[in-house]
């Protein structure tokens, strides 16, 4: 055997070893450890899951499929899954997982707060939408007599030119600019050149 290949068996070797638990806890516990601080710990945990039940705290375990149908629906319309873990306050990975079918089963309180989770709320300012009622404003400006060089210029782009394309989807934040400038010109807030 190489020298090489024994220094990556001992790493491996090294790997497998687990950290000791901090003694007083429930996963020291659950690791194996039943010293009298452990014991006491897993008590603590059992009598408050108990306690948490009588008061109807149901965590109980359901099927993941409505919670992931969900996800895919928010998917469609532009709420990926970091913006529905940061709405629903779980974990991103646990949201993957959800979504990619990982996880079969799930927490009632999870499919819950998952479901809870609209379109409209967990819209983050880089969602994609639909570029349709932002081209409805933007054409009427510009049959208007406005042009696209001015436009350009009010929404901040770098070139003279509208850097949105018909029928692909946009970002909410750029609907949102092109919303606000339309309501601006309206108001007469914004004058042409």
């Amino acid at each position: 055997m190489t020298n090489n290949t024994q220094q990556r068996i001992e790493t491996l070797k090294a790997g497998l070893q687990r950290q000791p638990r901090k003694h007083g806890t429930r996963g020291s516990y659950m690791a194996g450890c039943r010293c009298i601080q452990c014991r006491a710990a897993n008590s603590r945990y059992s009598c408050g899951r108990e306690a948490a039940r009588r008061q109807g705290d149901k965590r109980d375990l359901v099927p993941s499929a409505a919670a992931r149908e969900h996800l895919k629906q928010l998917s469609r319309k532009g709420v990926g899954y970091k913006l529905v873990a940061d709405e629903a306050r779980i974990a991103e990975s646990v949201i993957w997982k959800i979504r990619a079918g990982e996880r079969c089963q799930i927490r009632k309180t999870t499919e819950t707060a998952i479901l809870t989770v609209s379109a409209e709320i967990a819209r983050g300012d880089a969602s994609l939408i639909a570029s349709g009622p932002a081209w409805k404003l933007l054409d009427e400006l510009l049959r208007d007599g406005y042009t696209k060089t001015q436009l350009a210029k009010w929404l901040g782009t770098k070139t003279p030119a509208l850097q949105l394309v018909k029928g692909r989807p946009i970002t909410y934040r750029k609907a949102e600019q092109v919303k606000r400038m339309y309501d601006d010109v309206m108001a007469g807030r914004l004058k042409r050149d």
